[in-house]
């Protein structure tokens, strides 16, 4: 650290020295020589027109403002820095598509490595939950006060990791990123999700005639989000490895699969129900990949309460079965069909009562189904007929019309994965 205290001593010598320069050369004039700073700080040839005050003291007050901000982010580097971090991170990547390998014995040290990493990505997304707060109508620390009201049901364990990718980022951008900014990105889906205007994800599952299972989905948020999204396959002592999509300092988005080739998908439903705070969906989905060494286990995990924290439809499974269910709050129903594909909507007539928009993705949802049909004639959906489904454009594979608008950020299929939307021999192999 002492290096590191010299640099930030130097540059603000330097800044001081600079402001002085600066205030003598476009401040002072002759006369004012024996007077004050001017007097202090005497250089020749001082003389200036007097409209350069004005920009001259704006000047300085940038400058001391630079500094002020400088010595600030150096501070937080400097408290923030561990040196007792075990395991380490890199980045990785397949047939050109990029991800993130971490592995550490605890959770604390697990947050921090990623955090270093997607250090930015973090602090981007706290500027996004910020401003669509604002866009939407409510504040930042109103948000992070919804937020704090699913602590108490997320396990210790994604707590610690949550504390750990709050420092790590923070030591990195040299910003400060505080717990509750963390654990707000963690459950932004719960807090804000009946603020938002639906979004478009495309799950579909096949139960195929020679016993295998093809399942995907294509993962739709907004372009301003992409920034923040990053594949992370992480090996934590004690845990089964995962590879899941990650948005931010959220330890989980719905999106993933474990080293048993177990994959878990979703697709959310904006609805007018009102759900109360329980574990969030993120840390059901990490906790159901990291944990389930059969199917069965991640079953129980996900179904352990009858209740949701809001709408969504889920699909789960291997290469020889799957599980597929659609929930509001206060219940969930099982799909049973060999072919099932969600699309932001309910396909349970009752169910259509509780969305907000009864006409929002029907028409890509028929769509999809029909793909689906067309291509599984022969009882079979092969992944290349899936991945061609989810590359569809314009209705399946989206491209936003505007920066908030609705737009394919990332696919996965359990065995192939990429960002944005689906291209032939251009996608990466999952790394488990």
């Amino acid at each position: 650290m002492l290096w590191i205290a010299v640099i930030v001593f130097i540059v603000f010598v330097a800044f001081i020295a600079t402001g002085i320069v600066l205030f003598r050369e476009l401040v002072c004039k002759r006369k004012q020589i024996t007077r004050g700073l001017c007097k202090n700080f005497k250089f020749p040839n001082a003389k200036h027109p007097k409209w350069k005050k004005f920009g001259a003291i704006v000047l300085i007050v940038l400058l001391s403002g630079i500094i002020g901000e400088g010595l600030w982010m150096a501070s937080n580097r400097l408290s923030y820095i561990r040196f007792d971090i075990t395991g380490y991170a890199e980045w990785r990547e397949d047939n050109t598509m990029p991800y993130l390998y971490v592995e550490s014995d605890n959770p604390y040290d697990m947050g921090y490595l990623v955090g270093q990493e997607i250090a930015w990505k973090i602090y981007y997304m706290k500027l996004y939950l910020v401003g669509t707060g604002f866009f939407y109508g409510f504040s930042y620390p109103k948000f992070k006060k919804v937020a704090a009201t699913y602590e108490q049901y997320i396990p210790e364990d994604h707590l610690e990791e949550l504390r750990g990718l709050a420092d790590g980022a923070s030591q990195k951008t040299g910003f400060h990123i505080s717990y509750t900014d963390a654990l707000a990105q963690h459950v932004f889906t719960e807090a804000t999700y009946g603020f938002f205007e639906p979004r478009g994800c495309t799950v579909i599952g096949s139960n195929n005639t020679d016993g295998s299972v093809t399942i995907g989905q294509n993962w739709d948020f907004s372009d301003a989000f992409k920034p923040t999204m990053v594949w992370v396959h992480a090996n934590l002592t004690g845990k089964q490895e995962t590879f899941s999509l990650r948005g931010g300092a959220c330890l989980s988005l719905i999106c993933g699969k474990n080293e048993n080739g177990f994959s878990l998908f979703s697709s959310l439903v904006s609805i007018n129900q009102p759900a109360d705070p329980m574990m969030p969906l993120s840390s059901i989905t990490k906790l159901a990949l990291e944990t389930s060494a059969t199917l069965e286990e991640m079953y129980n995990i996900i179904y352990a309460s009858p209740v949701s924290s809001y709408g969504y439809s889920m699909m789960f499974g291997n290469s020889t079965d799957f599980f597929a269910s659609q929930h509001i709050p206060s219940q969930y129903i099982f799909n049973t069909s060999d072919e099932v594909v969600f699309t932001n909507t309910y396909t349970i007539e009752t169910w259509q009562q509780y969305l907000l928009d009864l006409d929002y993705s029907w028409n890509r949802q028929i769509y999809v189904e029909y793909m689906v049909d067309s291509n599984r004639s022969d009882g079979i959906l092969t992944q290349n007929e899936l991945c061609a489904i989810l590359g569809d454009q314009p209705i399946v594979g989206r491209s936003g019309e505007s920066l908030f608008s609705s737009s394919t950020c990332a696919y996965f299929t359990g065995e192939r994965f990429g960002m944005g939307i689906y291209k032939d021999l251009i996608f990466g192999i999952c790394p488990i």
